[in-house]
């Protein structure tokens, strides 16, 4: 490529080599017109002078040689592809058009040689083939193309040529042998030219080092047809002065091969749609008349001899006519199977599928008959991409899809909707029972593990099934349906199908409600943030409160935040309002702090999600500063399967907000998968028992319920650990949590969650009667029913569990 300095530069402008040097422009000027004054000088010769030729010719192949060895040693990543094998095609086919121009510039017309022929076919062969590869090299798929055009190209400037011009002197004024030899020239040199033509129609930028190769080849067709007009004018000696054009031709070969933009001949081009014009196709079937035209024109001038020619040349315009359409059919069917078929597994696109499925559903109308649809999503695939890289992660999906295929029958369609997502369509089918039976078997399918990259790999898969008539009267509907049924196989625990219902549809359409509300709800104040006590076994005091964050709905009123907090981690607002969620309750806990309560922690939920959407450090550390809050009154709470996890991410953030004094606490701990033993190894202060194991204590005569509060406990203490126990309810939770060594509880049997408002008071209570009327100092006395006072709220029905995930704090 060409790279001028700005004009206003202190140096003249220079060209860029490949290598990395620059080339003055002046220089560059001089040697193109060093190769023109010569051309120029030697036009007006007589005759040629065999040696320069050759001597001119040789300088040409060593500014070849030096170009591809300079280009070699800048480009070297590229030598393993053969960079240099199109330009020593060309060398030794340049070679040989030397020597033959050599042979032809010393003889006569009437004694050629008779190797001329091998060698002009060679040289030619040599430089064909060189562009071919050029081609391939740039656009892969393009050389068959390319020769087919250029062949028809040069066989319909030939045709009528030997036909109307050569064969006629034969046996008059050329022998045959001297006739083919000047009539194959010039085509081999219209071959190469428009190969080359074709080189530089693949991409819309043209290097100059095109334009050099098209002028020499040109240069050397000229002279070449003059040599034949004047051979069969009867010149002795064709090639007499034409030194200059010759010299030209072989200054130009040398430009090309030094020209810095040579290198650009090696880079890839975008591959586009290749297509025949009106234009071509015109030009094609025109080809096609060129031997009956010539059959016309010889019967106008009387001259019988010929027919043979005409009629091989016909067919062979005829083949390569025929040879360039099919080609081009078969690209035409390449791309329609590239536009609706899947290029890694071979499945089919979205678009062919929803074709099918409105064919099958027509025909299944007609016959009153039922068909179903199936959406398949590959479960937790973005780990399997982001642990072991996206070539494994394509390799599962091709496995993937080759199973599905083994799960239908002939004529049912697998087709490949994008990323993991993969859908079934079931043709005739008796009811929906078969098509659950063919979803059965899919996650059947999947119980064998996959094996990729040398390790085995258990994959499992949420099927979601949707029938017609009765679950869509359309293809959209149909599909929509079956993909809400999907996602109902994933809330419910993934690995398992799920058939449509009605109800899906209602709640998909509660989800879009609410998605589209919440967005008023955090910028118009329509959030609200309650308070649950948290309270120490021992004094019975109030030493924190955990924020529950509550929706306002104009309509719906009240909502929990298990309404909402799923739909706000879903599309992204989980970040905007747990971030609000946080600074309301450092706020608030400021508050607190400067009205007397000097020692009231608050404890905030944090999601997952909102680790993989902001950097909860700096999130963490801003909220600080606005607020003001002590950080050592701030707890934030993480979900277990976040906490453990063992993400080296997770582990650094916890490890910055840790380091502002701030505590972290695992809540709902038991009731995960993770590994416990990053539980010793991250910056954690507290462990929270979750409520379904406090609601079990009492609840067997042998005390087996009970042993997993008493295995949570054991393994915090052991950790040295804080234990706070939620949902408690009753006095013999409070009783047994004490005895094994809890620390704090939480829950209705002290207070429900409260207004702020609502808990000043209650801790204004708190101030002036610590202990009275709610809990009383547990090494005192032992816990007692006691009767509840106009300050503690009355127990509430206790609300239901929120899903999980839906971190309960939001």
């Amino acid at each position: 490529m060409t790279v001028l300095e700005p004009a206003g530069a202190a140096h003249a402008p220079r060209v860029q080599r490949a290598d990395g040097s620059r080339i003055s422009s002046i220089t560059w000027r001089l040697f193109l017109g060093t190769i023109a004054a010569g051309a120029l000088a030697a036009s007006g010769w007589a005759a040629v002078p065999v040696g320069v030729v050759v001597a001119v010719g040789g300088l040409a192949l060593l500014g070849l040689a030096v170009g591809v060895h300079a280009h070699r040693l800048d480009h070297a990543l590229l030598w393993h592809v053969g960079r240099t094998r199109p330009w020593t095609l060309l060398g030794v086919g340049l070679a040989g058009v030397v020597v033959l121009d050599g042979a032809l510039a010393t003889s006569s017309t009437s004694h050629l040689t008779a190797l001329l022929a091998p060698l002009a076919l060679g040289a030619y062969g040599a430089m064909a083939v060189g562009t071919l590869v050029l081609i391939r090299g740039r656009a892969p798929g393009r050389t068959v193309d390319s020769l087919l055009t250029s062949a028809i190209v040069a066989t319909s400037v030939g045709l009528p040529a030997w036909v109307l011009a050569i064969e006629p002197r034969v046996g008059h004024e050329l022998t045959l042998f001297g006739a083919l030899t000047t009539f194959a020239i010039p085509v081999f040199d219209i071959l190469v030219l428009g190969l080359l033509a074709r080189l530089m129609l693949l991409s819309e930028e043209h290097p100059p080092v095109y334009n050099y190769l098209l002028l020499a080849v040109g240069a050397l067709l000229a002279v070449h047809c003059i040599a034949a007009i004047g051979a069969l004018r009867g010149v002795a000696h064709p090639f007499a002065a034409l030194s200059g054009p010759l010299i030209l031709a072989y200054g130009l070969w040398a430009a090309a091969a030094l020209h810095p933009s040579m290198a650009g001949l090696f880079e890839p081009v975008q591959k586009a749609a290749r297509r025949l014009s009106t234009s071509q196709l015109a030009a094609l079937a025109g080809t096609l008349l060129i031997g009956p035209a010539l059959l016309t024109v010889r019967a106008e001038i009387g001259v019988a001899q010929g027919n043979a020619s005409i009629i091989v040349g016909s067919v062979l315009l005829t083949a390569l006519v025929m040879g360039r359409l099919t080609r081009f059919v078969q690209f035409r069917e390449e791309v329609e199977q590239a536009a609706s078929h899947d290029s890694l597994t071979s499945l089919p696109r979205r678009e062919l599928f929803n074709e099918r499925v409105a064919i099958s559903m027509a025909a299944a109308s007609q016959r009153d008959g039922k068909m179903a649809v199936m959406f398949i999503d590959v479960d937790r695939f973005k780990k399997i991409n982001d642990s072991l890289g996206h070539a494994v992660g394509d390799e599962v999906i091709e496995l993937v899809g080759q199973r599905l295929r083994h799960c239908v029958r002939h004529d049912d369609m697998v087709a490949r909707m994008g990323g993991d997502e993969f859908t079934l369509l079931l043709h005739d089918i008796a009811d929906q029972h078969d098509a659950a039976a063919v979803a059965a078997k899919v996650i059947e399918a999947f119980s064998e593990p996959l094996h990729v990259a040398g390790r085995r790999l258990f994959v499992t898969a949420s099927v979601g099934v949707a029938a017609y008539p009765r679950d869509g009267a359309d293809p959209a509907t149909l599909l929509k349906n079956a993909d809400a049924a999907m996602y109902l196989a994933k809330e419910k625990g993934r690995n398992n199908f799920q058939v449509y219902t009605a109800e899906l549809n209602a709640r998909a359409s509660e989800w879009l409600d609410l998605e589209n509300a919440l967005h008023a709800a955090i910028t118009e104040g329509q959030l609200l943030v309650y308070y649950q006590p948290k309270i120490h076994i021992e004094t019975g005091r109030v030493v924190g409160v955990e924020a529950l964050v509550r929706w306002q709905h104009p309509e719906l009123g009240l909502l929990g935040p298990d309404k909402f907090i799923p739909v706000a981690e879903e599309n992204g607002l989980i970040a905007p309002l747990g971030e609000w969620v946080l600074e309301e309750s450092c706020r608030q806990a400021k508050a607190w702090r400067d009205s007397g309560y000097k020692d009231l922690s608050v404890a905030v939920n944090l999601s997952a999600r909102q680790f993989q959407l902001q950097a909860m450090d700096d999130v963490v550390a801003a909220v600080l500063r606005r607020t003001g809050l002590p950080p050592h009154l701030l707890e934030l709470e993480l979900t277990e399967s976040l906490a453990l996890q063992g993400s080296e991410s997770v582990r650094t953030t916890l490890a910055a907000i840790s380091a502002f004094g701030v505590k972290c606490a695992v809540d709902d701990f038991g009731v995960g998968f993770s590994n416990f033993g990053y539980l010793g190894t991250l910056p954690i202060d507290k462990v929270k028992v979750d409520k379904s194991f406090v609601a079990q204590i009492g609840t067997d005569d042998d005390g087996s319920a009970s042993a997993l509060a008493i295995g949570v406990i054991a393994l915090a203490k052991a950790l040295h650990l804080d234990v706070v126990a939620e949902g408690v309810e009753t006095r013999q939770h409070l009783e047994f949590l004490h005895t094994h060594g809890c620390d704090q509880i939480q829950g209705y049997l002290f207070s429900a969650p409260l207004p702020a408002d609502t808990l000043e008071t209650l801790l204004m209570l708190e101030m002036v009667s610590p202990g009275t009327g709610r809990l009383e100092p547990q090494q005192t006395r032992p816990p007692r029913a006691r009767k509840r006072t106009a300050a503690a709220p009355q127990r509430r029905p206790r609300p239901a569990p929120s899903p999980a995930g839906s971190t309960r704090g939001r």
